[in-house]
């Protein structure tokens, strides 16, 4: 595929880029374990900004935000029973009248959600022939996004479930 039938957006963004950002990240950690917690929160916010020095042509502001609970679903029976609710979101915003790369824009996949491969999550670009079939896409990856919500909810079980008593009598 030539660089004259890519569509409008990358081809609009077609060259050399160089980012010169700094970022940072402030987590609040209430969690009862690091590996593995069974109960606890943790909250998380982090901005990155670009363009800000003489160095590099890309100009942006990127802010994130998200928290994680965690508690026992059976607290009676087992610690290992966990529920998880995660909320993560963010935005990024141009700078200087400067358009967001299409490089620097979120994506998901397969760290946010399992069983999906890097940056496939999303919308596609696609190329339809004239039954308007598709024919092929753009690329393997979803298309990115200046802004994301990600929700998710997850239930973690013990390895082994002990049901009733088991007992080994000494031989003499």
């Amino acid at each position: 595929m030539d660089s004259t039938s890519l569509p409008s957006l990358t081809q609009a963004q077609e060259g050399n880029y160089y980012t010169s950002e700094i970022s940072h990240t402030i987590s609040y950690d209430r969690r009862d374990k690091f590996i593995n917690p069974t109960e606890g929160y943790m909250l998380t916010i982090g901005q990155a900004v670009a363009g800000l020095g003489q160095e590099g042509n890309i100009s942006y502001v990127e802010n994130t935000a998200g928290g994680i609970v965690y508690f026992q679903t059976i607290p009676t029976l087992q610690k290992d029973f966990v529920m998880s609710l995660h909320v993560k979101g963010g935005i990024i915003q141009g700078l200087h009248g400067i358009d967001v790369n299409a490089k620097d824009r979120f994506d998901y996949g397969q760290n946010e959600m399992r069983g999906f491969d890097l940056r496939v999550v999303g919308p596609r670009i696609a190329y339809f022939d004239e039954n308007q079939n598709i024919v092929a896409y753009y690329n393997s990856g979803s298309v990115k996004s200046n802004e994301f919500l990600y929700v998710s909810a997850e239930h973690t079980f013990p390895n082994f479930i002990p049901i009733g008593d088991c007992h080994v009598k000494p031989t003499p």
